[in-house]
């Protein structure tokens, strides 16, 4: 595992890369539900990380994105205590797209590239369809009647230990971008024990963005 992170501190000390904005998102309906007036897919085109908008409730804490600190209880799904131990991305003045996820219980506010628990597996809320079940708390489940899209002010992504949590009371993971839940998760693993900034992108996901981006060149 360290040879993998020093790999990254190489390129990372070799490499001049631009440190992107969070939660661009150009979002455009690729696919609308029958005769009904919303979408039921959506295409965004993406530039980094992850993020829930101000109003996002993170559970355990019960607080809004807004109001959140290092160190709130979290949620875990497996029911472990679990904690916010770092900002991956947090910047109270960026405007964003989100995606609104309407469930028959609830609704989910998350930004297109996040990964969210969709149908038993972690997906980008993109691909989320209309029909798809979320879990909940509990391991109760929600299915989405429809998926809108909205701008907002200030974008928030909590890391935990688990890599995991629930916000509006459905199951998310703390990673966007990568597809793949596990992989973020032992790739942002030294977010455990790195400081936390209060504003801005953490530099450890942009040095983890800046070796993907160029390995997949």
């Amino acid at each position: 595992m360290w040879q993998i992170y020093l790999l990254v501190l190489i390129h990372c000390c070799t490499h001049v890369f631009a440190a992107g904005g969070c939660c661009n998102y150009d979002c455009k309906c690729v696919q609308e539900h029958g005769s009904r007036n919303f979408c039921q897919e959506w295409s965004c085109d993406v530039r980094v990380d992850p993020c829930f908008p101000a109003s996002s409730i993170l559970n355990g804490a019960e607080k809004t994105m807004s109001l959140l600190k290092i160190g709130d209880k979290a949620l875990s799904p497996s029911n472990s205590e679990d904690s916010v131990y770092n900002w991956i991305h947090r910047d109270e003045e960026v405007k964003s797209t989100f995606l609104r996820l309407e469930t028959d219980d609830g609704v989910l506010q998350v930004s297109p590239e996040h990964l969210v628990y969709i149908n038993g597996e972690y997906r980008f809320a993109k691909r989320a369809q209309v029909g798809d079940v979320l879990q909940k708390v509990g391991d109760e489940t929600a299915r989405i009647t429809a998926i809108t899209s909205f701008v907002d002010q200030g974008v928030y992504a909590p890391f935990t230990e688990t890599g995991e949590m629930f916000v509006d009371g459905f199951r998310v993971s703390c990673y966007a971008y990568y597809e793949s839940h596990d992989v973020a998760h032992l790739l942002m693993k030294p977010l455990l024990f790195l400081g936390g900034e209060s504003e801005g992108i953490h530099w450890w996901p942009q040095v983890i963005k800046s070796v993907y981006d160029w390995a997949n060149q």
